[in-house]
């Protein structure tokens, strides 16, 4: 599997301009579905 590599300054860019959230997919497929369908619900709200 491939991964990418995104350099600090880029995700610390993003999350303090508040547009980035971490996601934890080390759980199932539903848990994980359900925590993006919740931030993308909230960050809708905006």
């Amino acid at each position: 599997m491939e991964t990418m590599h995104v350099p600090d300054e880029l995700v610390a860019y993003y999350r303090t301009k508040g547009i980035l959230v971490g996601v934890h997919a080390d759980r199932t497929i539903d848990e994980v579905f359900a925590e993006v369908l919740s931030v993308l619900e909230t960050t809708a709200a905006r």
